[in-house]
């Protein structure tokens, strides 16, 4: 498994480290999602974790500075719209960015 992390500013990270993986992914895990159909554009900032299974990307997660997320499964081509419900920080995933700099 490995995770392909991209901010919109043009910061990319690939992480292949089991620890560091499963700390961007359990980061993500204590967020209230409430399903939306459509999502503003005015985000400032975004962050695109994207995750590779055996050599193949499989699951899309867009986190914005507003709150917003999406989902994108590759296999199917579906996408899910979410919206977080509770406070989100976006400071692991941050400080993966910035110390690549």
């Amino acid at each position: 498994t490995s995770l392909l992390l991209m901010q919109s500013s043009g910061n990319t990270l690939v992480l292949k480290n089991k620890e560091d993986t499963d700390q961007i992914l359990n980061s993500l895990a204590p967020l209230k999602l409430r399903r939306v159909n459509k999502l503003l554009n005015t985000s400032k900032e975004t962050y695109d974790i994207t995750i590779k299974l055996q050599g193949e990307f499989t699951f899309g997660v867009s986190l914005s500075d507003t709150k917003d997320m999406m989902i994108i499964d590759f296999k199917s081509g579906s996408t899910q719209r979410y919206k977080i419900t509770n406070d989100i920080d976006l400071d692991i995933i941050k400080k993966y960015l910035e110390n690549e700099k």
